[in-house]
């Protein structure tokens, strides 16, 4: 079985190789992640400068019923997105009910969608729907959403803890990495992926791993696995968090506020995943170990929080809610898209999110360059500015006069 695996591989090899996407020149794109463009927010990702955008497609809408295919989400993005020529790439997960791996058939749990596809061909067919639908309208595919996070690829053996495969030993704080068993089974559903394109003979750009954080271990046994041999038309994806300084790092100035797009405490679990330049480089460096220096890498997310940190006095309590304020989110995007700017095997970088949530102080609803009214933030001020700067060939990283004056 292994041998034949690997003849196929090779054989895939031939079949499956292009230059860059669409035949363009390799170009550093900056764009933005987000889950679904209306009309009002088109003006924003010109304001911006936005030449990508992720957008991500649930499987559970696009085909809720076996065989039966909505496109809607996408024709709406395609249509708003036309005046601007920006580059569409869509992020394709969540299992239907149908082709879950959750048994639901009598009953339908709250994460069905998280569990992995029960046939890999399925998840396959409705890409390549995709595919002959929108043909190069779409720049890439990225396959599934984190499925190295244990609640993002659940199994049915472990449904006793709700699907739950995560390992002891990469557990973070309450969010559990999957065991390698997981990165496995992501690996036989690329493969499946690919003899469904040879089948077909078609050659999208897809995106591979679309890992949270920077797991190394995940990737090193997706390179194991062979998928990655020689095939070009393929990069890897990540998605760049930082973390916050947690409780062996207690002081008054930092405890609660996230790391730095520099900072990284090597003594830390969090810092084996969430650290920004490190953790790139970590990732980069495991592909060079494996011999695909030329192969790029996509961000198909990064970004800060410009929530507070907030102290219950009454209980004595801390609860992390993110770091310090808009001024400080500003700060930490500058410098990460001065550190991108210098990685030239960073194809693609896209920021998350275009706006916040909600007005609420929590760390996930406020990563936003515009508020929840789509008021511009000092974040989105320094963003616009930055591409401002830049295609004057103005900028370097030594001048912030402009970040200065805006905050």
């Amino acid at each position: 079985m292994l041998i034949e695996r690997r003849i196929f591989i090779a054989l895939l090899t031939v079949t499956i190789v292009c230059q860059q996407v669409d035949g363009e020149e390799k170009e550093q794109l900056f764009g933005i992640y987000e889950e679904n463009i209306t009309v009002n927010k088109v003006a924003l990702l010109k304001q911006i400068h936005s030449k990508v955008v992720v957008i991500r497609l649930s499987w559970d809408k696009f085909e809720k019923t076996k065989g039966q295919y909505s496109y809607d989400l996408i024709d709406r993005q395609l249509i708003y997105l036309k005046d601007l020529k920006l580059k569409l790439i869509i992020s394709f997960s969540d299992s239907p009910c149908w082709a879950s791996s959750y048994n639901c058939s009598n009953y339908r749990p709250k994460n069905y969608r998280f569990y992995r596809p029960i046939d890999y061909n399925a998840y396959a067919r409705a890409l390549i729907r995709l595919i002959d639908q929108y043909g190069k309208k779409i720049y890439a595919y990225e396959i599934w959403d984190e499925p190295n996070i244990a609640e993002k690829w659940r199994r049915p053996e472990c449904k006793i803890s709700a699907g739950i495969c995560g390992s002891t030993t990469r557990k973070l704080h309450n969010e559990r990495f999957i065991d390698l068993i997981g990165a496995e089974e992501y690996s036989e559903m690329i493969l499946t992926i690919f003899k469904h394109l040879k089948d077909r003979n078609l050659q999208p750009f897809l995106l591979i791993g679309s890992m949270k954080g920077s797991d190394k271990a995940y990737l090193a046994k997706l390179y194991k696995s062979g998928i990655l041999n020689g095939t070009q038309n393929v990069a890897i994806s990540m998605h760049s968090f930082t973390s916050v300084f947690d409780i062996d790092d207690f002081n008054k100035e930092n405890f609660g506020k996230e790391y730095g797009p520099r900072y990284c405490n090597e003594k830390l679990p969090t810092s084996r995943f969430y650290c920004f330049k490190q953790g790139i480089e970590l990732m980069r460096n495991e592909m060079i170990d494996n011999n695909d220096s030329n192969r790029t890498l996509w961000l198909t997310q990064y970004g800060f929080s410009s929530a507070i940190l907030k102290i219950d006095e009454d209980t004595d309590s801390i609860e992390i809610k993110g770091w310090g304020g808009s001024k400080n989110q500003a700060y930490y995007i500058n410098d990460a898209l001065n550190i991108i700017q210098k990685l030239d095997y960073i194809q693609v970088a896209c920021y998350y999110q275009l706006n916040d949530r909600t007005p609420e102080n929590r760390r996930e609803s406020k990563f936003g360059l515009f508020d929840n009214y789509l008021k511009i933030k000092p974040s989105g001020q320094v963003y616009s500015a930055y591409f401002d700067n830049l295609a004057k060939n103005k900028y370097n990283s030594n001048n912030d006069d402009k970040l200065t004056s805006i905050l």
